[in-house]
């Protein structure tokens, strides 16, 4: 007799393997079909071989075309072009293929593109073009409208901290120009730069615009307000190890109790850059609802010291070396130390006169031990920015010494020294006094 109990788990056996064989049978049944449809989805992909775009006249094309997703394939380099004449391969060409998804949002992008341009009334219409099995041409047909244009445009500032002439260059949209809300920040951010490098680091700049879609025009008020002046406070140097925090507070221009200014700001970033001892200086002014600001400076060091050697032969120098060591950081304070030299006719004795080494001395004019002595170059100079502590200013101070030859024409045998002062007037901007022997 069976039990129920064994019949029951003889009927769970059976129904598991039943489902396992519907499983196998659905895979591969629905494996061509996944197949296929792949194979679909790649032909819905096809190249994009050309892009064109239509009515394009008050835009920049270049800027058009970047800010749409739909690129076509183009040639990897320009020295490369005549085998993508001759070549499609991606050896050659960089492929780009339809993405229907983003194809449909590049209209929705030019609307927007042409929209912040003035051009509210834009209408685009777009074409797919078979040109071969896996080739489209792309075509968007724009059709650009009247654009919006600017009736009036009024600056409120005040007179003590601007005059008229810096206002005029600032504002650099018209009345006439068509509504460019990408000009107009720029404008709004160039009146705030300049409040920033007057002492006005907490500046507002607002603006207000009121269109006439009727009229297709809009009236346009920027108005700049001061508040109040600020003032450097503390400095704090964040993430530096072997260089001293005097050294980086020496080298920059914010000083406290100065004026917080944009330009000082910036010198000083450029000036930490230029001295090579950091691959990152970040300038950040902590959120603080007063007058004082005060800077952190995050920093990252770099490499304080390089050096390099070369070596090479030809038929008139025989051997030669040379080589090169910087120190960017010598003693502290940012002083850096270059030191070079350089040596030729190596092995001239042995070498002279040989097959690929024809003579070089001419009969009577010197013995033939001058010109087959080596010679030799050595100079070392020495820089010291932020000298006297002031950021303004740089010291450098170099010799040299060298021994060179030209077979048969000439023995030059020299040394001497280099003493400058350099003084920055302005930003990029500077004036040197130097005396050499």
């Amino acid at each position: 007799m069976h039990s129920p109990a064994l019949s029951r788990a003889r009927a769970r056996v059976v129904a598991v393997g039943a489902g396992v064989v519907l499983l196998v049978a659905a895979a591969l049944v629905l494996a061509p079909a996944t197949l296929r449809a792949q194979q679909e989805d790649q032909r819905e992909a096809p190249e994009v071989r050309s892009l064109v775009l239509n009515g394009v006249h008050g835009v920049g094309r270049v800027d058009l075309e970047r800010s749409i997703s739909t690129t076509a394939s183009e040639c990897r380099s320009l020295l490369l072009l005549p085998f993508c004449w001759l070549s499609k391969s991606p050896t050659f060409v960089d492929k780009h293929y339809l993405d229907r998804a983003e194809f449909k949002r590049d209209v929705l992008r030019i609307l927007v593109f042409y929209w912040k341009r003035g051009y509210r009334e834009a209408t685009v219409d777009t074409a797919v073009v078979h040109l071969s099995p896996g080739a489209v041409k792309v075509v968007f047909d724009i059709h650009e409208g009247e654009p919006t244009r600017i009736a009036s445009l009024h600056v409120e500032f005040d007179s003590t901290v601007l005059n008229d002439r810096r206002v005029r260059k600032l504002a650099i949209l018209r009345a006439g120009d068509p509504l460019n809300l990408v000009v107009l920040d720029t404008m709004r951010l160039g009146f705030q730069t300049a409040m920033w490098d007057k002492g006005y680091g907490d500046a507002q700049v607002d603006t207000v615009i009121a269109v006439d879609t009727a009229q297709r025009r809009a009236s346009v008020v920027l108005s700049v307000n001061p508040r109040w002046l600020t003032t450097v406070g503390t400095i704090t140097v964040r993430g530096n190890e072997e260089v001293s925090p005097s050294t980086v507070q020496n080298s920059i221009l914010l000083r406290q109790g100065r004026l917080f200014r944009y330009s000082d700001l910036a010198e000083s970033q450029r000036n930490l850059y230029e001295s090579n001892l950091f691959r990152m200086a970040l300038f950040t002014v902590p959120p603080r609802p007063d007058s004082v600001k005060d800077i952190v400076i995050d920093v990252r060091e770099t490499k304080m010291r390089e050096a390099h050697i070369a070596g090479g032969f030809n038929n008139v120098d025989f051997l030669q070396t040379d080589g090169r060591f910087t120190n960017y950081n010598t003693f502290g304070g940012a002083r850096r130390l270059d030191v070079s030299g350089a040596l030729g006719n190596l092995g001239a004795r042995p070498l002279n006169n040989r097959a690929f080494f024809p003579q070089v001395v001419a009969p009577g004019l010197f013995s033939d031990s001058a010109f087959i002595l080596p010679t030799w170059q050595v100079s070392a100079d020495v820089k010291q920015p932020a000298w006297l502590r002031k950021p303004e200013n740089a010291l450098s101070l170099g010799g040299f010494a060298h021994r060179t030859a030209a077979p048969a024409v000439y023995i030059d045998r020299g040394y001497g020294g280099l003493l400058a002062f350099t003084r920055a007037l302005a930003p990029r901007a500077s004036s040197s006094l130097s005396y050499r022997f």
